[in-house]
């Protein structure tokens, strides 16, 4: 895709109040990235959308549409990399464990999700 270099300047809009810090192990007030810190691997708990965007330091931006299950937005980046992921997810992390937002696909049938991706320049 596009390397990310300034991640101080990436924007992901939002309008999430709660995330899981999967760093920290905890949830907590979401008041914003900060992409500079050595781990950032944020889990927006109330994001509420399917549709999510990232804002490149050039004026890029990358939009992505998922299936209406998918409204976890997970963004994760490492210092001195140079990548930001975002992703959809249809369910948490310990979703296994409890069972909360699991989609169940039955022997025999089949379940569809997209993720669409659309890349504007600056």
């Amino acid at each position: 895709m596009k390397d990310v270099l300034d991640k101080a300047k990436v924007r992901i809009p939002t309008a999430a109040t709660q995330a899981f810090d999967n760093v920290q192990k905890a949830v907590v007030p979401f008041q914003g990235f900060d992409l500079t810190q050595p781990e950032v691997d944020m889990h927006l708990l109330d994001h509420g959308s399917s549709h999510c965007s990232l804002e490149l330091p050039d004026g890029a931006r990358i939009e992505l549409r998922a299936s209406e299950e998918l409204k976890l937005w997970v963004v994760w980046t490492l210092t001195k990399k140079d990548f930001v992921c975002l992703e959809p997810w249809s369910a948490h992390g310990d979703a296994l464990n409890t069972g909360e937002n699991v989609i169940v696909v039955q022997p025999g049938a089949a379940h569809e999700a997209h993720l669409d991706l659309e890349y504007f320049p600056a």
